[in-house]
């Protein structure tokens, strides 16, 4: 099983309701508030590797999912996210 981080904002209803969704699925994942100092500052360093400020942005393993580009709504990204937490 691989490590998974969400990096969301409190007022972002796609952050919660993705979260919503992997707590119902029984993943584990660390959730990083981008308003919080050191979530700003993982989220800065995250954008710069990705050129993208989109959240919710999650890390499966070695993997980024980037809102747009890697998924275009939380059920798709659910399934990327089970594919590749439960991938060996």
């Amino acid at each position: 099983m691989k490590r998974v981080k969400v990096f969301y904002l409190d007022k972002c209803k796609y952050c919660k309701n993705l979260m919503k969704e992997l707590d119902g699925l029984k993943i584990p994942y660390e959730s990083v508030d981008v308003n919080s100092v050191k979530g700003e500052k993982d989220f800065l360093n995250l954008y710069k590797l990705t050129k993208s400020d989109r959240i919710p942005t999650v890390i499966v393993g070695n993997q980024v999912l980037v809102p747009e580009i890697a998924f275009s709504d939380i059920s798709t990204a659910i399934k990327i996210i089970t594919e590749l937490y439960n991938k060996e």
